[in-house]
């Protein structure tokens, strides 16, 4: 069986979020989807994902900022979907 790729916590939050998604009109996904990754970004950082083992006030060398760089463009071209285009 492949590894989840979220936490319980996270899994939860995204079966409570398909329950809303679901009964929207489509008027109402573009603003959805754009509150759904600020409370998503405000609860699981980038930078806790890409280093969870760093704590954070640890201070990132010149190569862990270049890694969360790349993790946070790689996230926007998933969630604006361009990586599709």
């Amino acid at each position: 069986m492949p590894k989840e790729w979220t936490t319980d916590e996270q899994k939860v939050f995204l079966q409570d979020e398909l329950v809303r998604y679901t009964s929207m009109s489509t008027k109402e996904y573009s603003h959805h989807w754009m509150d759904f990754l600020q409370r998503w970004s405000q609860r699981w950082p980038e930078r806790a994902a890409t280093f969870p083992t760093l704590s954070s006030d640890d201070v990132l060398s010149p190569e862990q900022e270049e890694t969360l760089k790349d993790a946070i463009t790689n996230r926007h071209e998933v969630s604006d979907g361009s990586q599709y285009y």
